[in-house]
């Protein structure tokens, strides 16, 4: 079963016959409300410090070397590997 969003399920669940139970949607959107107040407080910290958020140059290296390496030996990873090309190219 894929996985609704949970916006949607909240939106979707007193019309749905099918509904998980208002428990479980509640501790989802609980957890999800708890995730994302922890991002932006960290979002918030590193703007207040003035620090950037980037890959060293090693780290960058290593990304790039795992991209290529996993692109290499698994036929279905281009994808994966252009996404990891492409956080890089971001970051730079």
């Amino acid at each position: 079963m894929t996985r609704r969003d949970i916006v949607e399920q909240l939106r979707a669940w007193c019309h749905d016959i099918k509904a998980v139970p208002a428990s479980d949607i509640m501790d989802e959107a609980a957890s999800e409300i708890e995730r994302l107040r922890h991002r932006l407080r960290f979002t918030d910290n590193v703007i207040r410090s003035g620090d950037v958020a980037t890959l060293t140059d090693a780290e960058r290296s290593a990304v790039a070397d795992a991209a290529d390496r996993y692109a290499e030996s698994v036929p279905e990873a281009a994808k994966t590997a252009a996404t990891l090309r492409s956080l890089l190219d971001r970051l730079a």
